[in-house]
């Protein structure tokens, strides 16, 4: 079954995160005076902050068909690492504790505890609802629905500075809008032009977000990234023209597309570790050193994540799998009522 999925796009998810992953690594490191660092840090934030809006591309892309079972699972393991984080961070890492903390803890998503995961439940949850809106448009109305959405949440926070969610991208109608995207590059592929130039606008919108960045930083001395954003319009431009090259990509692996579960699991749990390697990393800021450090690091939250979350997989699978089970028995109950009223 595994080997049937698309394992470029697969592999564009496990690239992905691996992005997120890098820029909150070197996001303690932004003190650096080093100016090959600072290069460094706004190269890997280019690169790096086209990740959630190739992960939703790709959701929006295949479509999420939103399933009773699936979603508890995803519920229960952002629920597992969520506990797990705080009880890890308040007892041996030493973070003081605070009700307000355990409460978050306790209800991830509605707490916003991880932005990402909250904004993809609701995603998850509107997927049925924006699925209908794409099969009931026509080409002409979705593209005005797409120009509309972008000029008041892409083109006013890029070309104006002006932020009506003030969010910078990350949040629900970002996610939407870059699931939208996908859905309509599934249904109507991307415009033959921008297909013969793609490696071209891909290279130009790369290039245009890091020698804007470097030139802010370079003015101000600190490591500034306006234009490598989630609202920002060359990211989207980047992402879109990143996730095309890879939906050419056609093969299929098993080792891939099992990795690519793991994504979840990496996320939620990168942010602890990036906690505990801190102390490891962050005093070579200013050093020649950095970039072998942070591969290091990167490389090990990676491999501790693949042990945790198989353990845990191997520990709780089957309980998790009952569970699911019956909450999906009982979603059909429910539903079977509710039609028969």
């Amino acid at each position: 079954m595994a080997a049937t999925r698309h394992s470029g796009l697969e592999c564009l998810r496990i690239i992905s995160i691996i992005l997120i992953v890098s820029m909150h690594i070197l996001g303690n490191t932004f003190h650096t005076s080093n100016l090959l660092n600072k290069e460094f840090i706004l190269f890997v934030n280019t690169l790096g902050n086209t990740g959630v809006t190739l992960f939703i591309l790709i959701s929006g892309y295949f479509g999420i068909r939103f399933n009773t079972h699936k979603f508890f699972k995803m519920l229960v393991v952002v629920w597992f690492y969520s506990i797990v984080s705080y009880l890890i961070e308040t007892i041996w890492l030493h973070t003081p504790h605070t009700w307000t903390g355990l409460a978050s803890s306790l209800i991830p998503i509605l707490s916003k505890k991880y932005w990402f995961m909250t904004c993809y439940v609701v995603l998850y949850c509107f997927s049925p609802y924006l699925n209908r809106l794409v099969q009931n448009l026509s080409q002409k109305s979705y593209e005005q629905l797409l120009l509309l959405w972008g000029f008041f949440f892409i083109f006013a926070p890029t070309i104006l500075f002006f932020e009506i969610q003030n969010d910078t991208g990350k949040g629900i109608i970002n996610v939407t809008l870059a699931y939208l995207i996908g859905q309509y590059l599934k249904v109507y592929g991307l415009p033959e032009n921008m297909k013969r130039h793609s490696w071209d606008i891909l290279s130009g919108s790369l290039a245009g977000i890091f020698i804007l960045n470097s030139l802010l930083t370079a003015m101000s001395g600190n490591i500034i990234l306006r234009f490598a954003r989630d609202n920002n319009l060359l990211i989207i431009i980047a992402s879109i023209m990143v996730f095309y090259q890879f939906t050419r990509w056609h093969f299929s692996s098993r080792i891939i597309n099992y990795l690519a579960g793991y994504v979840f699991a990496l996320y939620m749990l990168q942010g602890l570790l990036i906690h505990c390697l801190q102390p490891w990393y962050t005093p070579y800021a200013d050093s020649n050193l950095l970039v072998l450090y942070f591969m290091g690091t990167l490389v090990s939250i990676c491999l501790t994540t693949l042990v945790i979350e198989w353990s845990r997989r191997l520990l709780l699978g089957k309980i998790e799998n009952k569970l699911a089970d019956a909450m999906e028995r009982r979603g059909a109950k429910i539903k079977m009522f509710t039609d028969n009223h």
